[in-house]
């Protein structure tokens, strides 16, 4: 099982970071970063993840033995140990979202540096960023009585024991979990790449962690990258990239 180091601080740039210079630096795997405020957090995609104090933003660095097409999946299971974290309300977005009543609560970011992976992680607790083109919400907000250091301790409890299995058998040993988290099979949605959009019906993960898309033609594909939209809310589609969240700023 995995060993932990958590190192906490108050103010930083980017948990990321710190977790990746670490890594250039030859630290081990189970180095953890967590702070009360980012002043430069960052999502997927080089958006800016708002970082104001009352939120959970952490790193953690893996040394995964494993090919570079596999480790992508770790942002499935790190995605699936966060959810387990926050209880039975939190669902699961493909790739790395996650969401309470259909609004996003967290997000999962990973950056690799030879043969490390930094998960970054970071989760509305306290509050939550507004002006977003898709609807948002924190914990505190859906009467989840969890603070950051709590979340941050019984997410790296669930992900501790998921790592051990996708270490042995990869995201197929917990494919029936994050599936029971995420939309049913056969949900209308459509798949954003670029300023291309597939609409389909949702035809579950693969054992790797790809999504895959039924076409209205019947035709079956398999995706690794792209953004899942709802299409329940053609607004979403409308609005085109998404715009960066407000910054707020961390106290001096």
């Amino acid at each position: 099982m995995i060993g932990y180091r958590i190192e906490r601080y108050d103010t930083v740039e980017s948990t990321n970071d710190i977790a990746r210079a670490r890594a250039e630096a030859g630290e081990s795997e189970g180095l953890v970063i967590t702070a009360v405020c980012q002043t430069r957090g960052r999502g997927r995609q080089g958006r800016t993840w708002s970082s104001p104090p009352g939120n959970l933003y952490m790193s953690m660095l893996l040394r995964p033995k494993t090919e570079p097409g596999r480790a992508a999946s770790l942002s499935l299971v790190s995605a699936l140990a966060l959810a387990e974290a926050i209880g039975p309300h939190a669902r699961l977005k493909w790739p790395n979202d996650v969401q309470i009543r259909g609004a996003k609560v967290a997000g999962i970011l990973l950056e690799t540096s030879g043969d490390a992976i930094v998960v970054g992680l970071g989760a509305n607790v306290a509050n939550h960023p507004t002006g977003m083109p898709y609807p948002t919400t924190c914990l505190h907000d859906e009467d989840i009585d969890l603070d950051a250091p709590r979340l941050c301790d019984l997410f790296l409890g669930r992900f501790a024991l998921h790592y051990g299995s996708w270490q042995k058998d990869g995201f197929a040993a917990l494919h029936g979990a994050w599936m029971s988290r995420t939309a049913p099979v056969g949900s209308t949605i459509g798949l954003r790449r670029g300023a291309t959009t597939m609409r389909g019906r949702f035809a579950g993960l693969t054992e790797d962690g790809a999504l895959a898309i039924e076409a209205f033609d019947g035709t079956l594909e398999t995706h690794t990258a792209g953004e899942v939209l709802s299409l329940d809310a053609p607004a979403e589609e409308r609005a085109g990239p998404p715009r960066e969240a407000t910054s707020l700023r961390c106290p001096d």
